[in-house]
């Protein structure tokens, strides 16, 4: 992996917009596509890097997540 990630805002190059994040940083995946992760960065923004950025740890785990409705 390179020393830096770079995000788009779709998978492969040619966005706008890039975000950058240095070796380390840790992500919630929550889709793949084309060779890139789309990882999560805050409730309503996620972004794709380049799979060949990414090392993945351990099993994977859905994202943790709950709902309660009516209690009575």
């Amino acid at each position: 992996p390179s020393a830096e990630a770079i995000g788009t805002a779709l998978p492969g190059g040619g966005t706008p917009y890039n975000w950058t994040y240095p070796n380390g940083t840790r992500f919630n995946v929550t889709g793949e596509r084309e060779g890139a992760y789309r990882v999560r960065l805050t409730d309503a923004l996620s972004v794709w890097v380049d799979a060949d950025d990414v090392r993945l740890e351990g099993p994977a785990v859905p994202a943790v997540s709950g709902f309660v409705g009516t209690v009575r």
